[in-house]
């Protein structure tokens, strides 16, 4: 849950973009948030099917406490919602219990985006590159993208024989300087450049939960993909069951 609340909006100005879209459908839950810049979706194999779709937004402080009070657990969490709430135009509440554990929190009303309708499909160029050591360039550059709009640039290059190649991260801010570093990886395709927002990158790069991590992209106007490489392939063709995608902003 850690890994889509992240994606949850910080203001309430559109309560729904506030909370975690919660679907229960045959044996799948899918767990999506989005706040405008960023989307994260999440697919998990149900344990016991479900009788009947449920669909709900909980709110993303709730789910983090949760994921808080859980820690690494691994124990099945069982989810509730009150009749009510099916179906009715008036939301009341989720209960969240496993054996030392119990957690109810208000559901928010309204109609969550078609996410899935707006997932992209496909790339023209693929990165496959150590988590830590993109997270270790990502902070550095942070140091000054900081201060400057939060922009970092993503420069990708291939070498289509081995289809091996560097991505060049480099961020600059007036008066202060430059910070530019290296990883290398797989890389398969075009190559390109793309601006993404430091923040959002550090924080998708802290819940991807795999050592390696697949950098997706077609041009600079198109979002930036994040996906986890070496889990089980996903459901729905989400590889890996989770997708992070973050918004390009202008390259400078």
């Amino acid at each position: 849950m850690h890994q889509v609340a992240c994606a949850a909006a910080d203001s309430d100005a559109r309560p729904v973009l506030a909370g975690v879209y919660v679907r229960l459908h045959e044996s799948t839950a899918t767990l999506a948030a989005a706040d405008g810049f960023r989307l994260a979706l999440k697919q998990i194999a149900l344990p016991v099917p479900v009788a009947t779709k449920q669909e709900v937004i909980i709110p993303a402080p709730a789910l983090r406490e949760l994921g808080g009070l859980l820690g690494e657990t691994t124990e099945t969490i069982s989810m509730s919602v009150s009749a009510a709430a099916l179906g009715s135009a008036s939301a009341t509440q989720a209960i969240f219990t496993t054996t030392n554990i119990t957690l109810s929190t208000r559901l928010i009303e309204g109609q969550f985006p078609n996410v899935e309708r707006i997932l992209p499909q496909g790339c023209t160029t693929r990165a496959i590159l150590d988590v830590r050591e993109l997270n270790r360039a990502v902070k550095l550059a942070g140091l000054i993208a900081s201060v400057s709009q939060n922009v970092v640039k993503l420069s990708l290059s291939a070498d289509e024989a081995t289809q091996t190649g560097t991505v060049m991260l480099s961020a600059n801010a007036a008066g202060i300087g430059t910070n530019t570093g290296a990883v290398e990886g797989q890389i398969a395709g075009e190559g390109g450049q793309i601006a993404l927002n430091v923040k959002y990158l550090g924080e998708a790069l802290a819940v991807i939960g795999t050592p390696q991590v697949a950098l997706e992209m077609v041009t600079a106007q198109a979002p930036g993909v994040l996906r986890p490489v070496g889990q089980n392939p996903g459901l729905s063709g989400v590889e890996g069951g989770y997708v992070h995608v973050i918004m390009p902003m202008a390259l400078r």
